[in-house]
């Protein structure tokens, strides 16, 4: 639906977004039109031949690709298929994290190596980034230890200082942070 509201957008529409959701919605009811989104789908047989239009949410592939949580089948074979670059994405994440749970350092320089050329330009700046601090991704990658909890801290300071909105300096601060 949005690529239709920046096409009309870009042809003089000036009304409201939800007021072109809410039309959109309306044309659904009004003409029975069968549709399904995503949500909840896994495991949930979809007869898609049946359906008119079919929605597969944002955040449901978000959640797939970082999150490794599994999507319906189908939904895999379409996302994949209307963006092939998802697949190569996928596999990156996939073959990265695999690189902390052997904890393998051969693994690590064969993917810089993998991706060093990759056809996807945020993917080689990724892996230029890696190179550049090595030696830390190496103890990250072959160490038990982690500064998570030491960065848990640091988030939990800077939460509050955010919420005090630089109100009376360092005094209250400390105070706030020691309560």
């Amino acid at each position: 639906m949005k690529d239709i509201l920046s096409i009309i957008t870009s042809q003089g529409y000036e009304g409201k977004t939800t007021n072109f959701y809410d039309y959109c919605k309306r044309l659904i009811e009004e003409n029975d039109i069968e549709y399904h989104t995503s949500k909840n789908t896994v495991g949930a047989p979809i007869n898609r031949t049946k359906l008119h239009a079919y929605f597969i949410n944002r955040k449901d592939i978000f959640d797939f690709l970082w999150l490794n949580r599994e999507i319906a089948s189908p939904d895999k074979e379409i996302i994949f298929k209307k963006y092939p670059v998802l697949h190569h994405m996928h596999a990156c994440i996939r073959e990265f994290r695999e690189i902390f749970i052997t904890k393998s350092l051969v693994y690590l320089y064969l993917f810089i190596e993998k991706y060093q050329k990759s056809v996807i330009g945020n993917i080689r700046t990724f892996v230029s980034g890696l190179l550049k601090d090595i030696e830390a991704v190496e103890n990250a990658v072959s160490s038990q230890l982690s500064n998570g909890f030491l960065e848990g801290g640091n988030n939990r300071l800077k939460m509050i200082k955010r919420m005090m909105y630089g109100r009376a300096g360092l005094p209250l601060l400390r105070a706030k942070v020691l309560c």
